[in-house]
């Protein structure tokens, strides 16, 4: 069997971390300041005055070893103590597991020689609808957008702002917990059209739901262009700025503990 990979497109500035495996800490940092013990740290500042999503070089632009076990595809990284301004020596695996359930699971497992922050995520996009689903054409009735009708801009942009949520969706959702730990039921995705389902389960507590804010127009497979909104994703993490908020659950890993993180994505159609 003789597999193609084209990289090119991932190593240009404007790729949203498709498909990505995100760390050392996923989301936010606030001032990219935080403080373990009697020592404050700071980190990299690549998002305004924000750390996002391990800093300038993170876990996505890095290269990792890999090797193939069975079923399952197992890459791993050592960040360097000091690596984007973090503490510690961290060594990462990171296993995709394709089962005949069609689930992707994903396990995350890091240990660290120093106290330090982690929260992995995948940062995959998902489009149950597929590239034809890009190109619908929506009836504008009802809608700010009607202006088969005189409208009044001063009050129409505003409402077209709010009508579209001009942001989307960027936020961090709290799962419910039953107390007992393990894998838990995320969240469920459908596409009525299709059929096709996605299924979220996960051991975080968790989940940035994203609807794709800040993608810019980016060459796709099939001659297809992406654009904002296009995909979603739905990343299974820990709080953001959770070493900064002594009421968020944990995020520092320490030495002779073990990160572990499970997330399977499982696809279905309706019947």
């Amino acid at each position: 069997m003789i597999v193609c990979i084209m990289v090119s497109g991932y190593l240009k500035s404007n790729n949203p971390y498709f498909g990505a495996t995100i760390g050392r800490v996923a989301n936010r940092i606030n001032d990219g300041k935080f403080k373990l013990g009697n020592k404050s740290y700071q980190i990299s500042l690549n998002k305004g005055n924000f750390t996002l999503h391990g800093g300038f070089k993170g876990f996505d632009k890095v290269l990792w070893e890999s090797y193939v076990e069975g079923d399952k595809v197992i890459f791993s990284y050592l960040s360097c103590d000091g690596e984007e301004g973090f503490p510690g020596d961290v060594l990462t695996h990171v296993t995709y597991q394709l089962t005949d359930a069609n689930e992707l699971k994903l396990t995350m497992e890091s240990s660290a020689t120093k106290p330090t922050p982690v929260n992995l995520c995948n940062h995959s996009y998902f489009n149950l609808g597929g590239h034809v689903s890009f190109r619908e054409i929506a009836s504008v009735a009802t809608t700010p957008f009607d202006l088969r009708k005189f409208t009044l801009l001063k009050t129409g942009i505003p409402a077209a702002d709010k009508f579209a949520a001009k942001g989307g969706y960027d936020h961090n959702l709290c799962i419910n917990s039953d107390g007992k730990g393990g894998l838990r039921f995320v969240a469920k995705v459908v596409h009525p059209k299709s059929g096709r389902e996605l299924e979220v389960h996960s051991n975080q507590p968790g989940v940035q739901s994203y609807t794709g804010n800040s993608i810019s127009e980016i060459s796709g497979k099939g001659g297809n262009t992406y654009r904002k909104h296009n995909a979603f994703c739905l990343e299974t993490q820990v709080y953001p700025d959770a070493v900064n908020h002594a009421n968020f659950p944990n995020s520092i890993l320490y030495p002779g503990v073990q990160y572990h993180h499970e997330a399977i994505y499982k696809f279905s159609v309706a019947q």
